[in-house]
């Protein structure tokens, strides 16, 4: 009952706002503009509608959560980090079968050497051809699900 309450604030809350903001000239009104409402744009459910929901719109949240909490959403979208995550998998899924041959226990030298030069030699390639294509995954992947 205490979450239906917390809730009903929340939506009187940014129906105040909203028209606060319709008053002031602030932002327009029109045909599925401002709605108040508990269902979220079709977009949002790729990366942030259940974060969107937790911290940043809880009214119980301090205002320095939600700011770490926004800033930290922001960071999760940035390319950087959507780069970066997309490098660390290339990455181990190139390592993987030779950190995976290593954790067995019956290891010959001579495979267990292969495996470390097939896995430099893999890498290496990566390092001098595979950064346009992952630069287009990426970009790819960025406006796909973030812008």
């Amino acid at each position: 009952m205490h979450i239906i309450k917390r809730h009903d604030e929340s939506q009187k809350a940014k129906a105040t706002e909203i028209e606060q903001l319709l008053e002031l000239g602030e932002i327009e009104s029109g045909k599925g503009l401002n709605q108040v409402g508990t269902l979220r744009r079709a977009g949002d459910t790729r990366w942030g509608s259940h974060f969107r929901s937790g911290i940043i719109d809880d009214v119980s949240a301090t205002y320095s959560q939600r700011g770490d909490a926004d800033a930290a959403y922001c960071f999760l979208k940035s390319f950087e980090f959507v780069f970066t995550l997309h490098l660390i998998k290339e990455i181990m899924g190139k390592t993987d079968v030779l950190s995976q041959a290593l954790q067995k226990k019956p290891q010959d030298i001579l495979n267990a050497m292969e495996l470390v030069s097939a896995t430099k030699e893999s890498l290496n390639e990566f390092r001098n051809k595979g950064w346009d294509s992952l630069l287009a995954h990426v970009k790819f992947f960025f406006v796909k699900n973030i812008k």
